[in-house]
Parts: structure tokens; C-alpha cells; sequence
């Protein structure tokens, strides 16, 4: 039996069953090789609107130190020198706010986010470097 779900009937707020969620990734290694991994301790949630499905929105959180590549040396490295963020600033500012700062960078490839254009080969680069500048307000 098949039943079909409309796109209104899925409006909500959902959390992600962590039991049953894998965040992983795949990078290449060698020219023959590829190293997978994933992260243990996540946590996302997202709100969904069947009627005006733009107005989508999602929450992912990772927790950096929870990288699994099998390889205990290589789980350090990585957490030790690409997945941390570099604090750049903390301070109260003219308003009495406590304020911080950090950057970061990651690459990925925008094809494996679906984005895809009918350039020449060679015009928009497959990877793309996300950069971070983030400035955060303490609220306790």
C-alpha cells in the first residue's frame, strides 16, 4: 500500500533522531584512496512549511571534538588544526555587552550541495571556500 503525503501536511518543527542520523564526510587521500569519517555528538532541528517551503529553516550543531576517521593520530591532527576556530577578540562593548570573536574556514565541493551550473568547464570552480567571521553576544 502507498500512501501519498502532501507537502502542508509536513509543516512543523522537527529534531533530529540522532539514533538514527549520520553526519559523515569523504575526503581524498592519495590518488587511489579516499578517507571517510563521520562525527559522534550532533544535534539539529529544523522547521518545515508544506506551504511555502522557502521558508525553510535548519540548525545543525557538531561537536568538532566527536571526529571518527579510525585513525586515532589522524582524529587529533584533525581536531587540533582544521576544525578549530581562532579567537580573535573578547570584550565588553559600550553597551555592556560581553562580545566574542572567532574565524574559520572550510572547502567544499558545491556539487556535493547540489549547486550546479551550465558554464564552461573550468569558469566557476567546484570548490568553494565558506569563511567564517562571527561575532557573538554572551546572554547570561
Amino acid at each position: 500500500m502507498t500512501t501519498t503525503t502532501s507537502l502542508s501536511e509536513l509543516t512543523g518543527d522537527y529534531v533530529l533522531d540522532t539514533a538514527h542520523t549520520r553526519i559523515g564526510f569523504v575526503a581524498r587521500h592519495t590518488m587511489a584512496t579516499k578517507v571517510r569519517g563521520q562525527f559522534g555528538e550532533f544535534e539539529g532541528s529544523a522547521h518545515l512549511d508544506g506551504d511555502d517551503p522557502p521558508k525553510l529553516s535548519a540548525q545543525l550543531t557538531i561537536t568538532a571534538k566527536s571526529i571518527q576517521t579510525r585513525n586515532q593520530h589522524r582524529d587529533e591532527a584533525l581536531r587540533s588544526k582544521f576544525l578549530d576556530f581562532k579567537l580573535t577578540g573578547a570584550k565588553t562593548d559600550p553597551w555592556g555587552n560581553f562580545r566574542v570573536g572567532f574565524e574559520g574556514s572550510a572547502t567544499i565541493n558545491r556539487k556535493d550541495w547540489g549547486v550546479h551550473w551550465n558554464a564552461a568547464p573550468g569558469v566557476v570552480s567546484k570548490k568553494v571556500t565558506l569563511e567564517f567571521d562571527v561575532a557573538a553576544i554572551r546572554q547570561s
